[in-house]
C-alpha cells in the first residue's frame, strides 16, 4: 500500500515556546510533487508564539538545482506573507533560507531563520554515486574478517542506572578484528526468559561520545560507540579526543583513497563484531532484529542492514553519508560530506540497494548537512518496502515543535509499525 500525505504536526519541545520567533511556510502546494519547469512558489513569514510578526524585509538565497541561483531582498506582500518563486528543469531540488531584516535590510537576529526546500519529479531523482565493481568483494572480506576474529569480551562492568531499576546494563568492550576493540553499552529486562527477546541495535552520529543507556520493554538494546573508546570516561576526556586524535576523522582526503584505509571501515567492522556477538544471544529470540540511527548512526545502520539478512528493519533519522558524489556527478545541491573513492563502499544510498527489509526515514526539506536531494536519492535505491517522511523547516539538528508540515512518501502503514522505534525523533529539542 503506497500514500502520500501532507499534514499539519504538532510536537512537543524543551525550548519554551515564550522564548523563541521563528518562520513557518511551506509550497503553495505539496512539496514533493511539482512537475518539471512548474512555478514553484514558496510562502514563508515569521512567527513569535501564536501571532505571525510583521517584518518589512526578508533577505533569501535561493539555489534549484539544474537552475537558478540568486540573492535578494524582498518586501512582504500585503498579506504579511514573503512569496518566493522558481522552477528547476529535471528531478532535484530547490533549497531556500530566508533572514527577517529590518527596515534597512539589516538580519533581525531574535528571529531564527528559515530553512526548507521543495522538489520536482522526486520520484525519478536517482542517486548519481554507483555501486564499485568491487563493492561486493570488498564487504565479503569485511565479513569474512569479523568471522575470523572471535569476539572475546575484553570488559564488562554492571552499570547501577537508578533510571531503569527494571534492567540490567552492562558497559563492555569486545575485541574486533585488527588490535580494536568494539565498546558498547548493553541493556535488557532483568526477569527476561531464553529467546523472548527482540534486538535492537542503536549507531551514534558523528562526533566523539560515549555509548549510552538504551532500555526498552521487551528488548535487549546495545547501544554502539562510534569509536574504539572507553565509556564512562569525564566530558573532558571526549572533547579533548574530538579536539585531538579523532578531530575531522573520517575526513582525510589520504585516507578515503581506499575503502580500506578509511575511518569507517573500522567503525562497520566494530558495528559487524558487535552484531556477531549478539546475533545468537540466549535471550533473544532471533527473528527481531531493528538497526536505527541518527545522521551518522544512520549510515552505519544502513550498511550493517545491507549485510545482515535477518535484518527485520531499518529506522533512519536524517542519514548521512548518502549519495556523497551527486554534486560532483549529478549537479545536485552541495554537501559538506567526505569525498574519495574508497567513501562510496560506505555510501548509505548505495548500501539501501542491498537491504532486504523495511525501510523508515525521517528527513527535513531545511536540512543543509543531509540535503532533501541525498535523502531521495536513497529511498529511491530502496527495493523493500519504505516510508519516508520530509518535514519543511527541519534542519540536520533541529525542527520547529509548533508548525511543521509534513509530506511523506511510501508505506504509510509503517508509521504505526514502527512507532516504538521512531518516538524519540519526534521529542523534538
Amino acid at each position: 500500500m503506497s500514500n502520500d500525505k501532507s499534514l499539519i504536526l504538532e510536537r512537543k519541545m524543551h525550548r519554551k515556546k515564550e522564548e523563541y520567533k521563528y518562520f513557518v511556510g511551506s509550497t503553495l502546494k505539496n512539496s514533493l510533487e511539482y512537475e518539471p519547469g512548474e512555478l514553484i512558489v514558496f510562502k514563508i513569514r515569521p512567527k513569535f508564539m501564536d501571532d505571525y510578526l510583521d517584518v518589512p524585509y526578508v533577505k533569501y538565497t535561493l539555489s534549484a538545482e539544474h537552475g537558478e541561483k540568486k540573492e535578494e531582498l524582498i518586501k512582504s506582500s500585503s498579506d504579511g506573507w514573503f512569496y518566493i518563486e522558481t522552477t528547476i528543469p529535471e528531478s532535484g531540488f530547490a533549497f531556500v533560507k530566508a533572514w527577517a531584516c529590518d527596515e534597512n535590510g539589516e538580519a533581525i537576529n531574535d528571529i531564527d531563520p528559515y530553512n526548507g526546500s521543495a522538489g520536482a519529479d522526486v520520484r525519478n531523482l536517482k542517486r548519481a554515486t554507483q555501486m564499485p565493481d568491487d563493492y561486493m568483494e570488498f564487504w565479503e572480506s569485511m565479513k569474512k574478517r569479523v568471522a575470523d576474529s572471535e569476539p572475546e569480551v575484553l570488559y564488562s562492568k554492571q552499570i547501577d542506572d537508578r533510571r531503569y531499576p527494571d534492567f540490567a546494563t552492562y558497559d563492555m568492550r569486545i575485541k574486533a578484528p585488527g588490535s580494536e576493540y568494539a565498546s558498547f553499552i548493553v541493556s535488557y529486562p532483568k526477569n527476561a526468559k531464553p529467546g523472548e527477546l527482540k534486538f535492537c541495535m542503536l549507531f551514534q552520529g558523528y562526533g566523539v561520545n560515549p555509548a549510552t543507556v538504551h532500555a526498552k520493554p521487551g528488548y535487549l538494546t546495545v547501544n554502539v560507540c562510534a569509536h574504539a573508546i572507553p565509556n564512562g570516561e569525564p566530558p573532558e576526556f571526549y572533547k579533548e579526543l574530538y579536539s585531538g586524535a579523532l578531530c575531522k576523522y573520517g575526513y582525510k582526503p589520504e585516507e578515503n583513497e581506499s575503502p580500506e584505509t578509511s575511518y569507517f571501515a573500522g567503525m562497520l567492522l566494530r558495528n559487524l563484531a558487535v552484531l556477531r556477538f549478539f546475533e545468537n544471544h540466549e535471550l533473544i529470540n532471533k527473528k527481531d532484529y531493528y538497526f536505527v540511527g541518527s545522521s551518522q548512526g544512520g549510515m552505519q545502520a544502513c550498511n550493517v542492514a545491507a549485510r545482515f539478512e535477518k535484518a527485520t528493519a531499518v529506522i533512519l533519522n536524517v542519514p548521512w553519508l548518502s549519495d556523497v558524489h551527486g554534486c560532483e556527478l549529478a549537479g545536485r545541491h552541495k554537501n559538506g560530506m567526505p569525498k574519495g573513492r574508497g567513501i562510496t563502499y560506505f555510501d548509505t544510498a548505495v548500501a539501501a540497494e542491498l537491504v532486504q527489509c523495511p525501510v523508515y526515514i525521517i528527513s527535513g526539506l531545511g536540512d543543509q548537512s543531509c540535503n532533501s536531494s541525498t535523502q531521495m536519492a536513497l529511498y529511491n535505491s530502496i527495493k523493500s518496502q519504505k516510508y519516508i517522511e520530509f518535514y519543511q523547516s527541519k534542519t540536520h539538528s533541529y525542527t520547529i515543535p509548533w508548525d511543521n508540515r509534513m509530506y511523506s512518501l511510501g508505506d504509510s502503514s509503517m508509521k504505526e509499525m514502527y512507532s516504538e522505534h521512531t518516538a524519540e525523533y519526534y521529542d523534538w529539542n
